[in-house]
């Protein structure tokens, strides 16, 4: 199993531009075992997920940008 360790909001923003990115390499193989089964409820709520971090993180980002770093931390977001 392989661990990550991701650092602050920029660490998260980072894994998933890397994730979609997989995506996007290996789309052929994936619409490939789409055809398969159907799995477009799957997909549905994967994106969903991503759209909700990526939400999350444009907001942390926000507050950083207003209150800097200090707000952060008192809503337990980290380091900032």
């Amino acid at each position: 199993m392989i661990a990550y360790k991701l650092k602050g909001i920029d660490g998260i923003q980072q894994e998933i531009e890397l994730n979609l990115g997989s995506i996007v390499l290996h789309k052929e193989e994936i619409r490939e075992k789409s055809i398969q089964k159907d799995s477009s409820a799957l997909w549905k709520k994967y994106f969903a997920f991503l759209d909700g971090l990526n939400k999350t993180i444009a907001t942390a980002k926000n507050l950083k940008q207003v209150g800097g770093t200090e707000m952060l931390k008192l809503l337990g977001l980290g380091d900032g």
